[in-house]
């Protein structure tokens, strides 16, 4: 079965839903057979982003374009971040917040050239560096992202951050040697 929305009078909408097996992409897809009038509710649409995140993409561009929804959308599903209007994807708040549930959130904005936003990632899950544009890794970002998890070694970009002093530490620390060890060169 599929998501479906009911209409239960013609000056209120309510919804009901029959949820698809657990696994089912196709959860998401009702809502692109509502009318406009139920794509650009609120709290129906809502409601079907906490069966299927994926459904916000068939909401009301206006919708979309909302930033006190997107914040609701956001909150329920950090993947929410990806059908929300550009300039939504762009906003450092909505960002953060989307970053609070899941590190790989920072791929769905273009904010992953900023350093604020990338340190927040990184923090988090040090692999996030894999979606940071290496305009956003700088020395703080990169030593957070080895100190979270020294596997983020392979998402450097500057290879002479490998080599820094702080670094070298750092991954030193987690059992990796990397060649700017000055121990190691005896």
């Amino acid at each position: 079965n599929h998501v479906l929305p009911t209409r239960q009078s013609a000056t209120a909408c309510e919804v009901r839903f029959v949820t698809a097996p657990a696994g089912d992409g196709r959860a998401g897809d009702a809502l692109a057979y509502a009318d406009e009038e139920l794509r650009a509710d609120a709290n129906m649409v809502l409601a079907a982003v906490k069966v299927a995140p994926q459904a916000l993409q068939h909401a009301s561009p206006e919708l979309l374009a909302d930033r006190k929804f997107a914040e609701k959308a956001v909150k329920l599903d950090w993947r929410c971040l990806a059908s929300v209007s550009k300039d939504l994807r762009a906003d450092k708040k909505l960002v953060e917040g989307a970053l609070k549930q899941s590190a790989d959130a920072l791929a769905l904005t273009p904010l992953d050239s900023d350093p604020k936003i990338a340190l927040v990632a990184v923090k988090k899950d040090g692999l996030a560096l894999c979606h940071c544009r290496p305009s956003a890794q700088t020395k703080d970002v990169v030593l957070a992202a080895v100190k979270q998890n020294v596997e983020a070694l392979q998402f450097v970009a500057d290879e002479s951050l490998l080599r820094d002093k702080d670094v070298v530490a750092a991954a030193k620390k987690r059992g990796v040697v990397l060649e700017g060890d000055d121990d190691n060169d005896e």
